[in-house]
């Protein structure tokens, strides 16, 4: 039976809080998870969207 310690808690980089926030405000606008990884690379910051409609499937 394999056990597991507990390493403490996450660290995480500076950009994360930001990205979290991102894709929270787009999961609340009602996009799903696969729309969000297919968007996400084209966001450079939460008032840009570089993305090209034909990009999204229904």
């Amino acid at each position: 039976m394999a056990t597991s310690e507990w390493a403490g808690p996450e660290v995480y980089g500076d950009g994360a809080v930001p990205c979290v926030r991102r894709i929270r405000g787009l999961l609340d606008s009602g996009l799903t998870t696969e729309n969000i990884r297919v968007i996400l690379p084209f966001l450079s910051d939460p008032g840009e969207i570089h993305l090209h409609l034909g990009t999204l499937r229904p």
